[in-house]
């Protein structure tokens, strides 16, 4: 989870938003928050279902590139916790096959987001041991309520 604070002057760019009013503040702040909150329920949802938005060129040509950099910046605010640098990537590619990926790249970014999110809350979760209740069958297979077995200890 990263706060909106962090987050938020890579929206803005190099100078902070003027609004007129306090409600076209709070319009543009909905809407930023709304699209926040589409993700984290794509993210969670069973079936991982994430539409990013891309911009395009004047042929309505996908530009990706620019969501990957800003994904990868994304990524790197929090690059500790994952355990190493994010900041470069280094591909070698030749020409024919780096345009064929480029043509793939819109359709293979949501799945690889949902991938990545997938992989990180597995790797959190791992080693944490479930609760157990007092009065569950305690999982030693005595047969006994958990409080009155190896709970006692």
């Amino acid at each position: 989870m990263i706060i909106p604070s962090e987050w938020l002057h890579f929206v803005w760019g190099d100078e902070p938003p003027v609004f007129e009013d306090a409600a076209e503040a709070e319009a543009v702040l909905g809407a930023i928050m709304a699209r926040y909150n589409e993700i984290i329920h794509g993210l969670q949802d069973e079936e991982g279902i994430l539409e990013p938005l891309f911009l395009t060129d004047e042929t309505c040509e996908v530009i990706a590139d620019l969501w990957a950099e800003e994904f990868l910046e994304a990524v790197g605010l929090r690059s500790t916790a994952l355990g190493r640098r994010t900041d470069k990537f280094d591909l070698e590619v030749d020409e024919d096959r780096l345009d064929e990926l480029l043509a793939e790249v819109p359709d293979m970014i949501a799945p690889c987001v949902v991938a990545i999110d997938r992989f990180w809350k597995t790797r959190r979760s791992r080693g944490r041991v479930p609760k157990i209740g007092r009065n569950a069958p305690c999982p030693c297979g005595s047969g006994r309520k958990y409080k009155l077995c190896c709970g006692r200890n």
